[in-house]
């Protein structure tokens, strides 16, 4: 049995409440290392509990040896099965943080998810976000999501579930009345990504040169070293595509909306993407910061862009 301290290490979020939650010693490891799900949500009850408890701390110290499913159905998860609860052994710790607890929580009421899910060997966080929006569903196969969960990247990251997101946005922008087709690997999905993309540039779709962007919540920056750019046109956003080898051209909707906005980061030899969507508070940050064919950015760009919407922050103050 690992230690506390090695056990908390394999969580990558919530490091504090799981401190806290460990001081129940025993029981608080066992949990956690029989069920990363329920032992994870136990320990932050305060945040995926509703309606929370007076006393998160208490409940979790009086919960902490019930049965597994008898905590996840306290938590919120239903049904209150085995099925459920084997499904919260199968979770990757490195996986989990509040907003995908909350996602697989809300995902896991449809039996057909949970069919989707109790075969796989682990579920990471790619499988989450996949399965957490029912608009990608007509698009799996368990081939694709057996990939997702055997595909160690996916343990902290979610680019399946953000490729096929765009995939599905570029249907809405078609007006496609159903999923052209299912995908059974990361390659078809790119091969249809693909495909759509040509057809949006050949054909325009129904609303897509029509959209108009709004202006950029935040003015960008030019100087010897430093290019941020807003992209304002559906051409800029398409040539960005281009240059990139990405699938930003698919933001298209999401541009309009004001759900994000993309800029054009030129930085010494190093161009890349960033979108910025809005916290809570209204303060804009990073949502994705990726170089060339969805490469991460250099640690140097993505210093320097905190620093331009760290003051941003501060002149809206």
């Amino acid at each position: 049995m690992l230690s506390a301290n090695d056990l908390s290490k394999r969580f990558k979020s919530a490091q504090g409440s799981l401190q806290l939650f460990l001081r129940e010693g025993k029981p608080a490891i066992e949990l956690l290392t029989a069920n990363p799900l329920a032992g994870f949500c136990l320990a932050l009850n305060a945040d995926i509990k509703q309606p929370a408890e007076l006393s998160p701390l208490s409940a979790a110290h009086a919960y902490v040896t019930k049965p597994q499913r008898e905590i996840l159905a306290w938590l919120g998860f239903t049904p209150a099965t085995e099925a459920v609860a084997k499904i919260g052994r199968k979770c990757v710790p490195e996986s989990l943080s509040i907003a995908r607890c909350r996602g697989l929580r809300q995902a896991l009421r449809h039996e057909d998810v949970r069919q989707m899910l109790a075969h796989l060997p682990r579920i990471n966080a790619g499988v989450m976000g996949l399965v957490s929006n029912r608009m990608l569903l007509p698009y799996l196969t368990p081939q694709l999501l057996l990939e997702v969960a055997n595909n160690a990247t996916e343990d902290t990251r979610s680019d399946y579930a953000q490729l096929l997101t765009d995939i599905y946005e570029l249907e809405v922008e078609l007006c496609h009345e159903a999923p052209t087709q299912k995908c059974s690997s990361k390659n078809e999905m790119r091969t249809l990504h693909q495909k759509l993309i040509e057809e949006i540039v050949r054909s325009g779709g129904r609303y897509y040169k029509q959209r108009i962007f709004p202006s950029p919540p935040l003015l960008g920056v030019t100087t010897n070293d430093l290019t941020i750019m807003p992209i304002t046109k559906i051409g800029e956003l398409q040539a960005l595509g281009r240059e990139q080898h990405n699938c930003v051209a698919a933001y298209a909707r999401r541009i309009s909306s004001g759900e994000c906005y993309i800029y054009r980061v030129a930085m010494k030899n190093s161009v890349c993407t960033l979108c910025i969507t809005q916290k809570d508070g209204g303060a804009w940050q990073i949502s994705e910061l990726e170089s060339v064919c969805n490469k991460p950015a250099p640690e140097e760009v993505v210093h320097v862009v905190q620093q331009w919407l760290d003051a941003k922050a501060r002149a809206v103050k």
